[in-house]
């Protein structure tokens, strides 16, 4: 993906996502910043449940600012209300739009 917003720098990232058995995520990514390489970010994500997944990121810097910023974790916590059903119709909706859905890194 490349990123450009006027009066600032650049930025073109390369992201790679493996999916196991739409239970396990994991994600890693390179910026490139306008000089030279600008961060690496790690993901790991957990889909527990139909309904509730988690995970953790890590982000670390190798631009100039890596002097002042050692990198930062984020944790995430992911609840899908939409797939609470509770009658057969509503569960054979939910199954046929579970598949329409396009960022599998956040939608299983």
């Amino acid at each position: 993906m490349y990123k450009y917003v006027q009066n600032a720098l650049w930025s073109l990232e390369a992201n790679l996502n493996v999916i196991f058995k739409r239970k396990i995520a994991l994600s890693a990514s390179y910026r490139f910043g306008q000089w030279n390489g600008d961060s690496i970010d790690f993901l790991a994500f957990f889909q527990a449940t139909e309904c509730l997944g988690f995970g953790a990121g890590y982000h670390l810097t190798l631009s100039k600012l890596s002097s002042y910023n050692t990198g930062s974790i984020e944790a995430l916590l992911r609840y899908d209300f939409s797939k609470l059903t509770h009658s057969k119709t509503d569960k054979e909706k939910v199954q046929e739009n579970k598949n329409r859905l396009s960022n599998p890194r956040y939608f299983f």
